[in-house]
């Protein structure tokens, strides 16, 4: 018999073998059926090897504790290798914490007293460092109405030099420039303006201060 698919062929003479029975003399299959008998004889002669179980067990679980201490130990750094999304929310959280305005800002308001075009415009971060207490500077040819989270309100002319820092008291540090003052009355409150000469402290009324360079 001719086969076309030699896979089953194999599968038939594997078969035949295992039941013992052959088809005369076929030079072929007698062929095949020695190699199957000399497999058969080296398996029979192998031995298999034997297994310590309970030495394996204990070399299984000490390899266990092992990674279970180590996987304590490492937990830090395994964030931080495996779980970069993990980093970048806690650079996020540090950025937003430092930039955006904290609840206690004393600015509730920053505009241009007269229109200009976009790119004279009071930048974002200007602004940030205003409502963080920083000190700032009015850009020149520019005039700035500050409207204080008292609702006080602080014209500010240009290249005035001012920090503006809420607290105990209403504090306005005022190192250069001209400022003009509509201070909020509030009881048991008072507003301080800090100059390199002295500090004017009001209640609440209007004033202006002038310093020369």
């Amino acid at each position: 018999m001719t086969y076309r698919n030699p896979f089953r062929k194999e599968l038939e003479l594997s078969d035949r073998y295992d039941h013992g029975s052959r088809r005369g003399n076929d030079p072929h299959e007698d062929h095949v059926f020695q190699s199957y008998d000399r497999i058969r004889a080296g398996f029979r002669n192998h031995s298999v090897p034997s297994i310590d179980a309970d030495g394996l067990a204990d070399k299984l679980c000490a390899a266990m504790r092992r990674t279970q201490k180590n996987r304590r130990l490492n937990w830090v750094p395994q964030i931080f290798i495996w779980k970069p999304s993990f980093v970048a929310l806690l650079i996020l959280c540090v950025i937003g914490f430092v930039v955006y305005e904290l609840p206690s800002s004393p600015i509730s308001r920053v505009r241009l007293e007269t229109e200009v075009s976009s790119k004279d415009r009071i930048s974002w971060l200007w602004k940030k460092r205003l409502q963080l207490g920083k000190f700032v500077t009015v850009p020149r040819d520019q005039s700035i109405i500050l409207t204080l989270s008292d609702q006080s309100i602080v014209s500010c002319s240009p290249e005035t030099q001012l920090a503006v820092r809420f607290a105990a008291t209403r504090d306005i540090h005022m190192q250069k420039g001209s400022i003009a003052v509509h201070a909020a009355s509030i009881p048991d409150s008072t507003m301080i303006v800090h100059t390199p000469l002295l500090d004017i402290s009001v209640v609440g009324t209007e004033f202006q201060i002038t310093l020369d360079n």
